[in-house]
Order: structure tokens, then C-alpha cells, then sequence
């Protein structure tokens, strides 16, 4: 039951916008680093009365599906492999693991004339739809399974009107999940209820007619609101076999209106508001009982965010000073001091440029830069370069006419805010800019295609010497460009992993050509595109309209939601040391851990149970399970202040121009970046922002599996809750980073964390094989509404990582092993929706 409460947290229906606007999301950073079963029968879904008859055990519901990482794009004409892991974005072990945005309730506004670009960029409503069909039949299998093998035993219980009343008690006196307000662990009821403190599922409590409960039957606080909040959520006058998802969620979805401000609405999010007002609050309060430095800097930092008067007093002459350091923006420079100055650095070459930005401002341009764990050795940190991100969320947007209507809204964001940076309005800023925008257009025709940069790891993995590279790519003096970035010469000897090399010649023979000033005003809008989000409300505005068009958005979000998004991404250890020690008991840290265990024991035995696999592979994927690290909760260094203080010890954050603290902040995150090279690489250190997020990753270069505070909440999870209701909710998410180990892309990765092929022969092809079935039946699937398929290809890690992890978080719970529990359950007729044929089920794990 709990796990279709849990998965309702983020259920699906349309709302359509204007057409004019499209749903998208943002790209990642690479630093930050069923068998076949059921009969003929007559079906006959459980009532409202029979799912109120709920035992502890009953309550075995899972809570979310899993999309795509941020960083995983999908498209209707390009199929590329998927990115299990984001930190890197496929191209090293610069950042974080890959990140997850379930979808089990959500809500979802496409574009009609754009929903290419929607499937492109917006994967929660994407594989919402995609993931409904089969995750939800699992999610019914526990739930159905339970309740029927229980109901006997039960409806004595629920006659005596014990449960119902419960129910139906906490109902007037309790609200349910909402953005803004904590849930509680306490509490009263009503005046005839008394409230169980004891939280192993067996407990009782007193029940309105003063019997004694009966035993087995949960009656917490925790299981009673969650009993309610997943019957509020059902429509029972949906036939389940037909449209599971809508049974589940139609009325979650009904409740849930999407924002203005949003895309969607989804469970995720829910939440995730929740953490951002905790975070607020922390942040706002007075500094008497702070004690950190480091929590003192993110304060400042969130209070100079919010300053927006000195923001609109100030203008742009932070951003005049940052400009200036490379030469003002030529297409900017009609005064006659600026048209001198840009002549003055006109000596300046391509190399200094890109790596002066890199180094002050932490952008890319041209050439991608990190240090990272090597793939191959990831004990040691290396230097490591590859193809870099564009403003643009896909490749496709530059050189496919599909997207040739973001294209035309993106130059005209260049040009209007060109105009209010420079006070110039003529022709000449329109055709500057358009050939501004050809460099980058041209980039990234040189780029490969998400697709072929995740088929094969160990090809895009190359390692060579500085002289090495020099002699490869001679047009690139990359002697200079590496003496300007990290302020010293290096070694011709020293070591460097380069990944898509193609693209680095031709990039850098093309940028040799192009004429300068062209170069310029690219490289220096990249720079003032970084600062627009903390900028006058001029800019912001020119921002607006140009996310209308790419998002599908008619609003901002509000100031305080913004300015604690940067915070907690930018200093994510201080906003999450505040976080952990308000919201976040040490002893969930223990009952999460012996949670995290039994899913990976059950996992080594599905590993045992698959005769696809060589013995001497199964092996060693059932090592690689057991050698798994798990971060749960936060790093253990946050509850010191000491520690905490040595990781922004270098920063500087005044009550000043919050433009100006962040030129400070991107200048300290390259720095303590490179700092890394030729130091060992600590697995104990966390590679995600912090603590305070609702994500879960699965890191390949380090085999860990990592569970923030933030995620390690209230509905997916809670120390008070009974097993059942954290296996059904945070379990799945556990067994879906497991299974991110042994997909397309991690099971390249040993159990050390080193780039290297462990399958022999066989097994790597019985595994494509089976692999094939799941992008072949993704691709199958359609988006109802507009008629467009969803592309299984490039989903395909996610959607291996989802099968793996719900079959885990069921193999603790009991002994569901298959999908025909489900089709039993609900007398599903054999070749409908949810009982396919055999040869159209799927399974790997």
C-alpha cells in the first residue's frame, strides 16, 4: 500500500502551455562533480473498504521510478546510449555519479508544436509514461500480493472499524505532504486516538472503541497518514489493468497544480521545496548560534543574493570590471576607451583567452578542463580535457531545424543583452551576434552525439603525455594554454586523459581561423551569459523571455528560491552541515545502512539466479556488489567545525555585491579543483554537492553508491517508519544506484572503480542481447497525448537501473522474484497490457 502512497508522490497528467514555449531542463557541470502470467477470469480490483484492510505487512509499496540523469537527453531521431553517472557528462571522472529525478506522481506541461524538444530535455515527464507501464506493475504486485494473502486475516480487524477509524480520525486532524509545512513525527490525532511510539511495524495503539490492537496491524502515526494519503490518491473507478497509473495517482494529480514557474510537478519537487523553506530558515536566522565560518560565508552569500536593491543600484559595473579583464565585448565596445581597449588585447592569443576565463571564472569555452580520479588508475587525480558543454541543451538544437525556433530565441536573448550591456542599438549588434552564435554552432557540429560517447567507455578514454598531444594536435599550443591555467609550465612528460579527441582537432584547427573579434564576442558572452541570473532585473528580464521560449515557462521563480538554489549547489557542505543537524539523526545514518545491505545481498542473488552469465563474470559482479562503499546521509566531516571551515578556508564572501561574490566563488571552485593534480584521491570524499538535495547517485569511478540527507526523507524515508515503508519507498531508489553499477555504462567500471573489461566475450553479449529487449520495448511506448515515441536507446541505462531496483527492494520484502504476481493479483487477462507475451517481457537482473 505504501508503495503506491510513495509513488503517487510524483504522478503524471498534461497541461499544455501556449505553443509557443517548449519544457526543457538544464545540462549538468563535469566538475562539480517479467514473466508471463494472470488467466481469463473475471477481474476484480481491490474496493476503497479492502485496501483499508492493511497490516503492517501490507504496507510494502515502492515509492518512485527513476528518469534519466540531468545530463541524459531524448530524442526522437538520434538514439544514443545513456549516462548512468553525471558528473562527468560521459566524459571523465571529474564530478559526481549519476543523479536521479523519479517519477512516480508528477505532473507535465509540453509544448505541442515542440515536444521533440520536450522529450529532448524534460525525462521526468518523459519516463514518467515510459517507466508507469512497468514500474507500476511491480508496485502492484507487493501491494495486491500482500493484501490478498492477508485479507482473511484482516477483515475481522478492519469489521471492528479499527483501521478505518484511524484512518478516517487522522484525516480531520492531519494535512497531508505539502511544500511549506514539516511533516511531523508527532502529534495528536483526535481525542479518542492515542498515537503508538513505537516504530517496528508491530506496534499498537489504543483504538477509538478502546480494544486492544490487533497484532501485526500497524497503527502509528507514520502508517495511518501514509494509509490516507495513498487512498486519497487512488481512483478506484479506473480498471487497473488497463491504466494502472491513473488508478494509482489521478487524484494526487487533480491536487497538484503545476506552478507558473514550473514545468511540472512532482514528488521530487515536493520535496525538494520542503528542504529549499528548511534551508531558508537557516539561513535567514541570526548568527548567535553559529558557530562555523563556513555556515557564516553561506549566509552572507544567501544575503547578498537577496540584496536586490544594492543589485539594481549597483548595474552592471561588477560586470563591466570582470568583462574588462578580457578585453571588454568588442560588440559592446562603441565608446572610444572600450574600442581602445579591445585593440590593446588584440595580442592576447585563443590559448590565454579560453584558459583566463577558465581559470578566473570556472566557464568553458572551446576546450572542457578538470582533474579528476583517472579512470584507468582512480587512485590518483589526473588532468583531463574533452568537449565541452554548450548553452544550448543538446547538440541537435544548433544543427537541426527542429529545434530552429530555440536557436532564433537564444540570438535574440545574445542580442538583447548585448544592448543593455553596451547601450547600442543598431544592425551592426544583430550581425555581430549572429556570428557569435556561428562559433558555437560550428563547435558543436565537431561534437559527438551524446550516443556514441556512451556506447564504449574505453574508446573515448585516451592517455598521452603533454608532448604527445602537442605533436596530435600542433595547431593548439597546448604548452601555453596549460601554463596560463594552472600558473606554472609543465613537464612535456606529464600525463593527460583525453576523451573525444576528434572533436579537439577539429575545434582547434577551427578556432585558429575564425576571425578574432568573432572569437571575442563568443568567449566574452559565455562569460556575461554566466552573470545574467545575478544581475539588474534588466538582464533577468532578457532572461525571461528567452526561458519562455526554451523552457516553457511564463514566470521566474521567486528571488529566495533562486538565491538558495545557487547556494546549496555552490556551497552545498555548509547550506548541508546546517541541514543534517536540524533535519537529520545520526541513527537514520545505521537503519539506512542496514537497509542498503539486504537490498545489495538480494541483488548478488538475483546475480546467482541469472544463466545468461559465465561463472567467472558472475563472480566477480557479485564482488563488485560486496565491494560497494555507501555514503549515507552526509560526510561525517560536517558535524565538525574545524573540518568544515578548512573547505572554504580560502573564500572570501563580504556584505558586498552579490555579483562580486560570485566572481570570488567561481574563481575559489577552479582553484581548489586543480589544486587536486598529483594527490591521491581520498574515497572517502563525497563528489556531490552536498547533502541537502533530493537526489541518490551511484558514482562508477569510485564504486559508490551515495544517499543525501535530503532524499532520506519523509515520504521515501524515515527512522520511525516501519521496514516495509522504507524498503517501498527509499528501497527502489537503493536498488536502482545498485543496479547503475551494472548497466551500459558502469559495468565497464571494476569493483575498484577502474576503467577495465571484466566480461569475457559471452557474457557481454548475452547482456547486449538482453539489453536490446529494453531499448526495443522503451521505444515502443507513446506518449498518448501527442503520438511521439520515447527513445529507448538513450534511456536504456535508466531503465535497466529501474528493473534492477525495483526487483531488489522486492526480493526483501518476500519472495517476488517475476513480474505474474501482478497479472494474479489483478486477474489481468493474458496479452493485455500489463501480461504481455513472454516474448515481449524483458528481464536482466
Amino acid at each position: 500500500m505504501v508503495l503506491m502512497a510513495g509513488l503517487c508522490v510524483k504522478s503524471l497528467h498534461l497541461k499544455f502551455p501556449d505553443s509557443s514555449e517548449v519544457a526543457r531542463q538544464g545540462h549538468n557541470s563535469r566538475q562539480a562533480s517479467s514473466e508471463n502470467g494472470g488467466n481469463d477470469e473475471e477481474r476484480t480490483p481491490l474496493s476503497q473498504q479492502e485496501l483499508l484492510e492493511v497490516t503492517e505487512d501490507e504496507m510494502t509499496c515502492t515509492t518512485n521510478l527513476k528518469t534519466p540523469s540531468a545530463s541524459t537527453l531524448v530524442t526522437m531521431d538520434e538514439p544514443p546510449g545513456t549516462v548512468s553517472t553525471a558528473g562527468a557528462g560521459g566524459g571523465g571522472g571529474g564530478g559526481g555519479g549519476g543523479g536521479i529525478y523519479f517519477a512516480s506522481c508528477s505532473s507535465s506541461k509540453p509544448h505541442h508544436h515542440k515536444l521533440g524538444s520536450y522529450l529532448k530535455r524534460h525525462r521526468t515527464f518523459l519516463v514518467s509514461v515510459a517507466l508507469c507501464l512497468l514500474a507500476w506493475i511491480v508496485f502492484a504486485v507487493v501491494t495486491l500480493y500482500t493484501v490478498a494473502e492477508l485479507r482473511i486475516q484482516c477483515r475481522e480487524n478492519v469489521n471492528s472499524g479499527l483501521l478505518l477509524d484511524s484512518v478516517r480520525s487522522s484525516t480531520t486532524t492531519t494535512t497531508d505532504y505539502h511544500p511549506g509545512r514539516a511533516e511531523s513525527s508527532g502529534g495528536n490525532l483526535d481525542n479518542s486516538t492515542t498515537r503508538s511510539v513505537s516504530t517496528s511495524g508491530g506496534a499498537s495503539s489504543s483504538s477509538p472503541s478502546g480494544l486492544a490492537p490487533p497484532e501485526g496491524v500497524c497503527t502509528t502515526f507514520e502508517c495511518v497518514t501514509t494509509a490516507a494519503r495513498l487512498i486519497g490518491a487512488m481512483d478506484f473507478s479506473v480498471d487497473p489493468c488497463h491504466d494502472f497509473f491513473n488508478y494509482a495517482c489521478a487524484n494526487w494529480n487533480k491536487e497538484h497544480i503545476i506552478p507558473d514557474d514550473r514545468t511540472s510537478i512532482s514528488t521530487f519537487e515536493v520535496m525538494a521545496d520542503k528542504v529549499q523553506i528548511q534551508l531558508r530558515r537557516l539561513l535567514e536566522e541570526p548568527d548567535n548560534n553559529v558557530t562555523s565560518e563556513a555556515m557564516k560565508k553561506a549566509k552572507l552569500m544567501f544575503s547578498s543574493c537577496m540584496n536586490v536593491s544594492e543589485i539594481e543600484q549597483v548595474g552592471h559595473g561588477p560586470l563591466n570590471a570582470v568583462v574588462a579583464r578580457y578585453g571588454n565585448w568588442p560588440v559592446a565596445s562603441s565608446a572610444p576607451e572600450a574600442r581602445s581597449k579591445w585593440v590593446e588585447v588584440k595580442n592576447m592569443s585563443v590559448e590565454e583567452l579560453i584558459a583566463t576565463i577558465h581559470r578566473d571564472l570556472n566557464i568553458v569555452i572551446v576546450v572542457d578542463q578538470w582533474v579528476g580520479p583517472d579512470d584507468k588508475d582512480s587512485k590518483k587525480h589526473i588532468l583531463q580535457i574533452d568537449q565541452p558543454d554548450f548553452a544550448l541543451p543538446s547538440r541537435d538544437h544548433y544543427i537541426s531545424p527542429q529545434w530552429s525556433k530555440d536557436l532564433d530565441a537564444y540570438l535574440q536573448y545574445m542580442i538583447d543583452v548585448a544592448k543593455i550591456f553596451g547601450h547600442v542599438n543598431n544592425k551592426t549588434v544583430r550581425k555581430e551576434m549572429k556570428a557569435a552564435l556561428q562559433v558555437e554552432i560550428d563547435l558543436a557540429n565537431f561534437s559527438a552525439p551524446e550516443a556514441e560517447r556512451q556506447a564504449t567507455r574505453s574508446a573515448l578514454y585516451n592517455k598521452l603525455t603533454l608532448q604527445q598531444l602537442q605533436d596530435q594536435i600542433p595547431e593548439f599550443n597546448w604548452t601555453l594554454y596549460f601554463k596560463t591555467l594552472l600558473g606554472y609550465e609543465l613537464d612535456m612528460s606529464v600525463e593527460i586523459v583525453a576523451y573525444g579527441l576528434p572533436y579537439l582537432k577539429s575545434a582547434c584547427v577551427a578556432i585558429k581561423k575564425i576571425p578574432k573579434r568573432a572569437l571575442w564576442n563568443y568567449a566574452v558572452w559565455r562569460v556575461v551569459m554566466e552573470f545574467v541570473p545575478h544581475m539588474s532585473s534588466a538582464y533577468l528580464g532578457a532572461r525571461a523571455d528567452f526561458h519562455k521560449v526554451l523552457m516553457g515557462v511564463s514566470q521566474q521563480r521567486a528571488r529566495w528560491q533562486q538565491c538558495i538554489d545557487f547556494v546549496n549547489d555552490k556551497m552545498g557542505m555548509a547550506t548541508g552541515a546546517m541541514f543534517i543537524r536540524d533535519h537529520f539523526k545520526p541513527e537514520s545514518k545505521d537503519k539506512a545502512l542496514e537497509m542498503i545491505h539486504m537490498i545489495r545481498k538480494a541483488f548478488v542473488e538475483l546475480v546467482n539466479e541469472q544463466t545468461w552469465m559465465e561463472k567467472e563474470t558472475s563472480e566477480k559482479a557479485k564482488e563488485k556488489a560486496t565491494f560497494m562503499n555507501e555514503k549515507i546521509g552526509y560526510p561525517n566531516f560536517l558535524v565538525n567545525d574545524t573540518a568544515l571551515n578548512a573547505e572554504f578556508d580560502t573564500l572570501v564572501v563580504n556584505e558586498d555585491v552579490f555579483m562580486i561574490n560570485v566572481a570570488r566563488l567561481y574563481a575559489f571552485q577552479t582553484k581548489r579543483n586543480l589544486a587536486r593534480l598529483n594527490e591521491p584521491v581520498d574515497p572517502e570524499r563525497w563528489t556531490t554537492s552536498g547533502p541537502a538535495i533530493v537526489n541518490a547517485f551511484y558514482n562508477p569511478n569510485k564504486n559508490d553508491i551515495v544517499f543525501p540527507a535530503g532524499i532520506l526523507q519523509p515520504p521515501f524515508y524515515s527512522a520511525s517508519y516501519p521496514h516495509s515503508m522504507n524498503f517501498g519507498g527509499i528501497g527502489v531508489v537503493v536498488g536502482h544506484e545498485i543496479s547503475h553499477g551494472f548497466d551500459m555504462k558502469g559495468r565497464q567500471f571494476d569493483r575498484h572503480g577502474n576503467l577495465k573489461e571484466w566480461w569475457n566475450n559471452a557474457t557481454a553479449q548475452a547482456f547486449y542481447k538482453k539489453a536490446d529487449c529494453f531499448s526495443t520495448q522503451y521505444s515502443e511506448y507513446i506518449v498518448d497525448e501527442v503520438g511521439l515515441h520515447i527513445d529507448g536507446a538513450l534511456t536504456l541505462g535508466e531503465n535497466i537501473a529501474d528493473n534492477g531496483g525495483l526487483k531488489q527492494a522486492y526480493r526483501v520484502l518476500g519472495p517476488l522474484s517475476n513480474m505474474p504476481e501482478f497479472s494474479k493479483a489483478f486477474n489481468c487477462p493474458a496479452g493485455s497490457r500489463y501480461n504481455p507475451p513472454p516474448a515481449k517481457q524483458c528481464s536482466l537482473w
